[in-house]
């Protein structure tokens, strides 16, 4: 079983673009040092505070799993489906 891993989709949408408005703005500081913590460990966000929601943890530690866990992508149905123009 895997899950879709939004942190990667959102840490390389604002590295690729430089988007950080809206959900993107937890994902705009260190997204370099964030990208590689998802490759390293599958989630950016392990119980860290997100900005986005008024500092209140957010995800669990995912370190433990294996790299089979995660589905990466850069666009799904669910991401291009969210804006007028994809």
């Amino acid at each position: 079983t895997a899950q879709w891993n939004d942190d990667a989709h959102n840490t390389l949408h604002v590295l690729l673009t430089g988007e950080h408005e809206g959900y993107y703005a937890a994902y705009a500081d260190q997204p370099i040092q964030r990208l590689a913590r998802i490759l390293g460990s599958g989630f950016g966000y392990q119980g860290d505070p997100s900005p986005i929601h008024d500092d209140k943890p957010r995800g669990q530690p995912s370190g433990h799993l294996p790299p089979t866990s995660f589905v990466a992508f850069l666009q799904n149905h669910d991401q291009i489906g969210n804006r007028a123009m994809g």
